[in-house]
């Protein structure tokens, strides 16, 4: 199972936090790559790809949102504060209620990252409480 060339392994070496022993595999031809399977892609499964797509499309100070509400959520899931599940909530709460700037200076993205931080600290506060 270790050297099926797939998320699944990075995934759990990072939540298990190096626990697992992992070896990156690399390939030297495409031709070494004839059994992987690509499947439908289940935006369901996966749905924080949506927020992905998000900055794609909008810019601005999207990616500083996200990225700043992703990376308290997950520090809180580390740190047991919330459940796994709750860190798509936060994120999803960030992107709909903080500020967006469509054409950002560096200041606003800094604001806007301190502001969405404090923002999804505070959603785990309400959480906790």
């Amino acid at each position: 199972e270790l050297n099926k060339p797939d998320m699944r392994n990075p995934i759990k070496f990072a939540l298990y936090e190096g626990n697992i022993p992992f070896s990156t595999q690399t390939f030297k031809s495409l031709d070494d790559l004839k059994s992987l399977h690509f499947h439908r892609f289940d935006i369901n499964r996966y749905p924080l790809v949506k927020c992905a797509k998000l900055v794609i499309e909008k810019g601005g100070t999207m990616g500083a949102i996200i990225n700043a509400s992703n990376e308290v959520a997950v520090n809180a899931f580390l740190n047991h504060k919330i459940k796994f599940l709750m860190i798509d909530e936060i994120i999803n709460k960030s992107i709909k209620n903080m500020r967006f700037i469509e054409k950002p200076n560096l200041q606003d993205l800094l604001d806007v990252d301190m502001e969405t931080r404090r923002y999804a600290s505070n959603l785990i506060k309400e959480v906790n409480k």
